[in-house]
C-alpha cells in the first residue's frame, strides 16, 4: 500500500511538472514589477508560496514551498526530462524552498 501511494504521488508530481514546464515553455512569463520597500519587508516574514513563483491558482497558490516539495519536483523533472532544467520549475522551487528554510518559515 505504501509503495502504491508513493508511485501515485510520483506520477502526480510528474504530471504537475509536465504541465508547469509546458506552461512555462509555451508562454513568456511577464516581468515582475519592481517591489516597493514595504512589500519586501512583508515578504521577509511570510514564506514564498507556489503562487509567488509558478503560474498556479487555488489552494496550491497559497501553500508555502517546502524543501520536500522542491525535491519531489526535481525528481519528477529528472524523470521526465532527464535532468533539472536551469531556471525551470524544480530549480525555482528549490531556490524558494531554501529561502523559506533559511528564514525558518518551513521545515
Amino acid at each position: 500500500a505504501d509503495k502504491t501511494l508513493h508511485y501515485t504521488l510520483q506520477i502526480k508530481a510528474v504530471k504537475a511538472s509536465l504541465h508547469i514546464t509546458r506552461e512555462l515553455l509555451s508562454s513568456q512569463m511577464s516581468q515582475r514589477q519592481p517591489r516597493r520597500p514595504e512589500q519586501q519587508q512583508q515578504d521577509a516574514v511570510e514564506p514564498i508560496k507556489y503562487g509567488d513563483v509558478l503560474p498556479v491558482s487555488g489552494e496550491l497558490a497559497s501553500k508555502p514551498i517546502a524543501p520536500r516539495d522542491a525535491a519531489m519536483m526535481q525528481t519528477a523533472e529528472n524523470a521526465v526530462l532527464g535532468q533539472t532544467q536551469k531556471g525551470g520549475p524544480a530549480a525555482t522551487m528549490q531556490s524558494a524552498a531554501a529561502a523559506n528554510e533559511r528564514a525558518g518559515l518551513v521545515g
